[in-house]
């Protein structure tokens, strides 16, 4: 049981390092809890039948405007494996194929996201991909009984670089 008495689901992988960053992924390819220590950074636990809140969008830009698609969990077409060492998402949506890979650092509490592309449709498209990441940043106990109080203590800068666009930087 968590610190909460909630019963977890199944974890199908954890991901952990040695600087105390673990990363728990379900079957559905979901990511159920991102731990550092006794801080839970995510604030809401993936669940098996919805997935999570964080998620590794696909988005396609056209005249009429984008649409995006999630790379991880139930509502994605993904083909998932995880083991220790990192985990995979693999699938092709639209003619565009993609891999995508969740791993952690040796010694920093800190993991990486890499996305590969290949466009198999021979025209030229406007794409790029979006994280989403939902943040608690705290004890999990004050994470999971209040949410909003918890919440309310994390600061959000955006910032703007030149080759990666728009960046939306947190802090507790």
């Amino acid at each position: 049981m968590s610190p909460t008495g909630d019963r977890r689901p199944p974890i199908a992988a954890e991901l952990r390092n040695r600087a105390g960053l673990a990363i728990e992924l379900l079957a559905n390819g979901s990511v159920f809890a991102i731990r550092h220590g006794d801080v839970l950074v995510n604030q809401v636990l993936g669940s098996p039948v919805e997935g999570g809140i964080g998620n590794v969008y696909l988005r396609r830009r056209t005249r009429d405007g984008s649409s995006a698609v999630p790379l991880l969990g139930p509502a994605s077409s993904s083909r998932f494996r995880a083991s220790s060492r990192g985990a995979a998402w693999e699938g092709s949506v639209d003619g565009l194929d993609y891999a995508c890979a969740l791993r952690l650092a040796a010694r920093q509490p800190t993991w990486f996201w890499e996305v590969r592309l290949a466009n198999a449709t021979g025209r030229r498209v406007s794409v790029d991909t979006v994280l989403a990441q939902d943040l608690g940043i705290a004890a999990e106990a004050a994470v999971r009984s209040n949410e909003l109080y918890t919440s309310q203590y994390i600061d959000h800068t955006i910032l703007e670089d030149e080759d990666l666009c728009y960046l939306v930087c947190s802090r507790q």
